[in-house]
């Protein structure tokens, strides 16, 4: 819970008391540009009177404020004073929970695809360790083995194509001629 009081609030910091602004420091923010001409085809009948452009005053130090220094008086931050809470009773089972049936993760990731499972809440290493090999194991060594498979398959896939593709040798060879004609050619 978050108090604040604003009535009759002391700042860390005040403003100095003894602090003068500089003589020197009423500059204004921008000057006439002394370089700028009127320009030729200036008509002050018809434009108005002309009036130097205005630039930016390099001599310009901002507003002025004075110097802040740390207030005497300030106390820190009002906190209310802190009392039991009669109606505070603690919960022994606090911490124990129905079965979870789902976990969550919020988590960001360059590449796609990653898959989460075989998710185990516990507080027994022994047991998860005795699941892992009950569950994981068995689940992991049979997607390996169709890894292999798929892996050996695509191979031997690879090793039709290169068979099917013409080689140099196949090349010389020309088609068979027709002669009797009893066939378009495409």
């Amino acid at each position: 819970m978050t108090r604040s009081l604003m009535i009759g609030k002391k700042e860390e910091y005040i403003d100095d008391p003894n602090d003068e602004k500089p003589l020197d420091w009423d500059k204004p923010k921008t000057i006439p540009d002394m370089d700028a001409k009127k320009p030729d085809d200036w008509d002050d009948d018809m434009d108005g009177e002309w009036k130097r452009p205005e630039k930016h005053n390099p001599e310009y130090k901002g507003e002025w404020s004075p110097r802040r220094i740390e207030n005497p008086k300030y106390k820190g931050q009002w906190k209310p004073a802190q009392i039991d809470n009669p109606d505070y009773k603690p919960d022994p089972e606090l911490y124990i929970q129905d079965d979870i049936g789902y976990v969550g993760f919020d988590l960001w990731q360059v590449d796609s695809g990653s898959i989460f499972d075989n998710i185990l809440i516990t507080d027994s290493p022994d047991f998860a360790k005795q699941e892992g090999e009950r569950l994981w194991r068995k689940r992991h060594d049979n997607e390996l083995a169709e890894d292999q498979s798929a892996t050996k398959s695509d191979s031997d896939k690879e090793t039709d194509k290169a068979a099917e593709e013409p080689t140099e040798e196949d090349e010389d060879v020309k088609p068979a001629e027709n002669p009797s004609g009893d066939h378009d050619e495409l």
